[in-house]
């Protein structure tokens, strides 16, 4: 099986359920949101409608497909994490580590413009803003690949493919 077969039957699996498609849509839209509200709250003087105005078409795209790519590995933890028979710290630390690298790779994947990085710039300072602003194509497409590989992964525990670390039934 190729790796996008492999994400297409998970996400089938995980989605046949209406709460996962609710949960689904519900954390994309607050991921989405954040990337819009979070330079809103902290440049001065901005709001919605302007910080809209100025984000190009680009901008909305990126942050639609890092959205849904959250929100589809927040799901698929989900799925993962309910299925157990047994909840053991292993499972946690797992679920917990995923989400926090979906977290960091949301916001390293928002860097669009050096105004709206502000938020980043608190946590790892303005030269390095500076250079990721400078590479900001190839981290974004790095931070892409590295959740559809987490995807990938999490697929492959849904359908049985990984023997150490499969859900149980």
């Amino acid at each position: 099986m190729n790796w996008l077969s492999i994400l297409s039957k998970a996400t089938l699996q995980v989605f046949t359920q209406k709460n996962y498609k609710i949960g689904l849509i519900f954390i994309a839209l607050v991921v989405f949101a954040l990337f819009v509200y979070i330079p809103v709250r902290i440049i001065p003087g901005n709001d919605i409608a302007f910080q809209l105005s100025i984000m190009p078409a680009k901008d909305y795209v990126i942050f639609t497909i890092i959205s849904l790519l959250t929100a589809l590995l927040f799901m698929f933890n989900i799925y993962i994490f309910r299925q157990r028979q047994s909840i053991n710290v292993h499972d946690v630390g797992n679920v917990t580590f995923s989400g926090v690298s979906g977290i960091v790779a949301s916001l390293l994947g928002g860097i669009t413009c050096v105004a709206c990085s502000s938020t980043v710039i608190s946590f790892i300072g303005v030269g390095t803003i500076a250079v990721l602003f400078k590479y900001k194509l190839l981290i974004t497409l790095i931070t892409l690949l590295t959740m559809t590989v987490a995807l990938y992964y999490n697929a492959r525990r849904i359908l049985y493919l990984c023997n150490e670390c499969h859900v149980e039934k």
